[in-house]
């Protein structure tokens, strides 16, 4: 029911912090209780929150998951903190262009902020 009611109070495109014990991440809702996110790897393993890379190269790559499938759910946030500064894009086109990248892998590199720049970006 808790879950259920939270869901109720997100919007397309909303920015949501995850919150971890070492670090945060970052995610764009793209509805019916789903996420777009980046996940990285450095080994050749498959599965939620990791991909193949090749050569021992950190690689992101563009998910689509369910939010309760992300490690630190429950512990989330709705987090629109540049709101403020910069006027959001239209939901709907926020959606289309996440969802357009799904399954592409990126060369961003890891950093504490990269998640959060890559769905800053797209909702902004």
């Amino acid at each position: 029911l808790a879950q259920r009611l939270y869901y109720a109070t997100l919007r397309n495109g909303d920015i949501i912090e995850i919150l971890r014990d070492v670090a945060h991440n970052w995610v764009l809702y793209t509805g019916k209780g789903y996420v777009v996110h980046l996940a990285y790897s450095t080994k050749n393993t498959a599965g939620s929150g990791s991909f193949f890379a090749s050569s021992g190269d950190v690689k992101t790559m563009v998910k689509k998951e369910r939010l309760e499938f992300i490690p630190g759910f429950p512990r989330v946030r709705v987090n629109n903190k540049y709101d403020s500064r910069y006027h959001p894009r239209p939901g709907g086109d926020i959606i289309r262009e996440a969802e357009k990248m799904v399954d592409e892998v990126l060369p961003y590199p890891v950093t504490p902020k990269t998640c959060e720049r890559f769905v800053a970006a797209l909702r902004y």
